[in-house]
């Protein structure tokens, strides 16, 4: 495939003076930029088209169905002056199938009127490649309704229903199954169906034409343009196009293929037998038609003829020689029948967008660094165990030390920093803002900056560019640009809970440290059945670690993200482990009190059970288990045949091991 490139030549005019705008002063009038060179001579192209095949997995379905999309490889060869690109178009004024000749187009560029000297027109046959914005709010609008997005927002929807109805729901395996699905379940479906839409965007962003883009002094930039296929193709061109490509630059390739026929047959509205005879005489018609076309001149259809044609290609076509020099040819009445097939041929031919021409219009100009720079849009990086800007823990000060990384889209930002309002940052936790040098450029510019506390979703914040002003102190200030965190909040997944020393560590995933309203919460039930809140709290992605709370006991975990409680996937329990003591064991009608302090189980907490043994010198050893009261301080054991009568002592267990210093006699 080959789309032929020209320039626009842009040289006469001094360019309108640029105005920057700065919320605390009046506009500032800046300097135009000084043009110097000549485009044509100084900057080279070149064009591919990027088949839908190809489209549909780089920039998504809804980009590879409506447009044509053609990446240019731009190279500005002058070594003093960068090159400033106003506009890239198509012109398909040569396209025989546009309807146009060159009488079509005369004047047409020319406004009229009283007030001609304020106005410009445009070209009927040229065809702008859409701005890099529109194309990607395009995108982003079809993004909510992509097969993926809508199966996961229905299946959030019906996990939502299922979870306000909970309370009529007895059955508590039912309720944690819902919860689960909520938890685990609906996030484990988007994960394992990732949305690619996101770098999709990132890469109409990245390539996709822009006005006013740089391409620096010796060096080249590649820029994918968007031309919107209804502007130039019918319905069933359409078709062709973006299914079979190749045909539009090579045309006949539909008769030469035998896989074509019953395409050709169609598309041009003959029977295939028809098309079997011109696939026949498709050899001859290469051999007698002329492709170098005169300069000055639109040849006629006998005149593109190449009078060194053999004798028998003329006839196949009913082409007849005249002239001394056998250079001129005619058609009678009697042959035209088979000049029929000539012109189907050269019809088919001339339908090649080979004709139709990427077209560069721009500027050379040294003094780019006068011109403010522009913010077209901010992308974030994703950050490790957590993802990208839509997720809840993006924006915790809890997950990745709260550092976040991104860029600025743009153009003329080389040399510019970054600001975000001392306002807007002090109020949601935002400092250590500051450029990223690495990676770079005039159109990105890296940053980062720090979260020191959570940014509750349906919040926002401006930022924007700015660079000294040459030989002033004054700033060149961009466009701000809004960013407004967007998030379904998660539900955290508590996995289990251990003691490590003299800390309680809980294991999980999700526990992201929100701001209103979907804060997380840790609080303990305490063996006593009251809630407490934990002391040194830590928080993190993770892990949240506290300090062992005093009581001994099983304690239980709870942990809520606003008002939805944790799932719980294996164990939410911790012992602390009792120091008991031995008051009393006391034999009673048919039992044994014990009284003590600290007598507390803890086994079912994978903590120690507390058991107590009963030693005879002459009967043997007894072990014994019973329930505790609730404050400790007793436990009742069912009394034993054999230790009814007898000397006994009376030792704790915790598990396997004996309590030391703990002994009494049984009473």
């Amino acid at each position: 495939m080959r789309i032929l490139i020209t320039f626009a030549l842009t040289l006469c005019c001094a360019c309108a003076a640029f105005a920057q705008a700065t919320p605390n002063s009046n506009a500032t009038q800046l300097a135009p930029p000084k043009i110097v060179g000549n485009v044509n001579n100084n900057v080279s192209a070149q064009a591919v088209l990027i088949p839908r095949v190809d489209a549909r997995r780089i920039f998504g379905k809804e980009i590879a169905e409506n447009y044509a999309v053609v990446e240019v490889n731009i190279s500005n060869k002058n070594p003093d002056a960068a090159l400033l690109i106003h506009g890239i178009f198509i012109d398909y004024s040569k396209w025989p199938l546009s309807g146009m000749s060159k009488n079509d187009l005369l004047n047409l560029d020319k406004p009229d009127g009283p007030f001609v000297e304020y106005q410009s027109a445009t070209r009927p046959s040229q065809v702008a490649s859409e701005e890099y914005r529109v194309v990607r709010g395009q995108l982003l609008d079809a993004q909510s309704w992509t097969r993926r997005n809508l199966a996961i927002r229905l299946l959030t929807l019906a996990g939502s229903l299922a979870s306000a109805y909970t309370f009529s729901i007895g059955e508590r395996g039912i309720k944690q199954g819902i919860t689960a699905a909520t938890g685990v379940g609906i996030p484990g479906v988007a994960t394992a169906w990732p949305d690619s839409t996101i770098e999709q965007l990132n890469r109409v962003s990245d390539f996709g034409y822009r006005a006013n883009r740089v391409v620096p002094k010796q060096a080249a930039e590649v820029i994918v343009c968007f031309f919107p296929i209804d502007r130039f193709l019918s319905p069933g061109f359409r078709r062709i196009f973006l299914n079979m490509p190749a045909l539009f630059f090579a045309p006949l390739q539909i008769i030469a293929d035998n896989k074509m026929s019953g395409l050709a047959s169609s598309a041009l509205g003959l029977p295939s037998s028809k098309v079997s005879e011109l696939r026949g005489k498709l050899p001859c018609f290469l051999k007698i038609v002329r492709y170098a076309e005169p300069d000055n001149k639109e040849p006629s259809l006998l005149e593109q003829i190449d009078y060194r044609s053999t004798r028998m290609c003329l006839d196949s076509f009913g082409i007849v020689v005249e002239g001394k020099d056998a250079s001129s040819f005619k058609v009678t009445d009697l042959e035209e029948e088979k000049f029929k097939d000539f012109r189907t041929l050269f019809y088919i031919k001339e339908a090649s967008l080979n004709r139709v021409t990427v077209t560069i219009d721009g500027v050379l100009t040294v003094e780019v660094s006068s011109i403010a720079p522009q913010v077209h849009g901010v992308e974030f990086d994703e950050v490790e165990n957590c993802g990208a800007p839509g997720a809840e823990c993006f924006w915790s000060s809890s997950v990745a030390g709260g550092v976040r990384t991104g860029k600025i889209v743009g153009s003329f930002l080389s040399g510019a920093k970054v600001v975000i309002p001392e306002k807007e940052a002090k109020a949601l936790g935002i400092e250590e803002v500051k450029v990223v040098q690495e990676g770079s450029t005039d159109s990105e510019l890296h940053f980062s900056f720090k979260l020191t506390k959570g940014v509750p979703t349906g919040s926002s914040f401006d930022i924007e560019a700015t660079k000294p002003k040459p030989g002033t102190n004054d700033t060149l200030d961009s466009n701000v640009f809004t960013v407004a965190p967007s998030f379904t909040p998660g539900t955290p997944q508590l996995d289990d809970v251990k003691l490590e020393g003299d800390k309680v560590v809980v294991t999980g995933a999700g526990f992201i440290d929100a701001p209103a309203p979907n804060p997380l919460t840790v609080n303990l039930l305490a063996p006593d059945q009251t809630v407490k809140a934990p002391a040194h709290l830590s928080v993190t992605n993770e892990k949240i670690t506290f300090d062992v709370p005093t009581g001994a006991g099983c304690w239980q975990v709870l942990i809520k993200a606003g008002g939805r409680d944790a799932v719980k996937l294996h164990n939410d329990r911790f012992a602390v482990l009792p120091t008991p003591t031995l008051t009393s064991a006391t034999r009673g009608v048919g039992k044994i009190v014990v009284v003590g302090t600290d007598l507390v189980d803890t086994d079912g907490c994978s903590g120690k059970s507390l058991r107590f043994r009963f030693i005879s010198a002459d009967k043997g050893t007894v072990e014994l288990a019973g329930t505790p009261s609730a404050d400790g301080k007793k436990v009742e054991l069912k009394l034993q045949e054999k230790l009814q009568d007898g000397a006994w002592k009376v030792r704790i267990l915790l598990g396997k091991d004996e309590v030391a210093g703990q002994e009494k006699d049984l009473q």
